[in-house]
């Protein structure tokens, strides 16, 4: 299913659970000058202490696991944060296989 515009209920999740994902949430690895923190099964990348940048789900009941609910802050999204995500997916948590989820924003795509 593609969406068109899901930049506003994205930006809205984010800020709604930022402060769970940091409070809760345990640091799990860096990536270049970030840092990548869990909570549950998303994925947030921290470009300091209080500001998320970047943010995945991944579903692993699957065979193959399923990444979903992909946000990239606009300012950040020239630096190929997403790709990075899936690298550390594959080294870090030995995924050798990774699906894309359903809904893909136009800027997802």
């Amino acid at each position: 299913m593609k969406i068109n515009e899901l930049a506003h209920p994205a930006d809205d999740y984010v800020q709604a659970n930022q402060e769970q994902w940091l409070l809760q949430g345990k640091y799990v690895a860096d990536m270049d000058q970030y840092k990548i923190r869990q909570f549950q099964n998303v994925y947030s990348i921290w470009a300091n202490k209080n500001e998320v940048i970047a943010c995945a789900t991944i579903k692993t009941s699957d065979i193959i696991p399923v990444i979903d609910d992909i946000w990239v802050k606009k300012s950040f999204r020239q630096q190929k944060l997403f790709s990075k995500l899936l690298w550390f997916f594959i080294t870090k948590l030995n995924y050798s296989e990774l699906m894309l989820g359903p809904s893909h924003s136009i800027a997802m795509q």
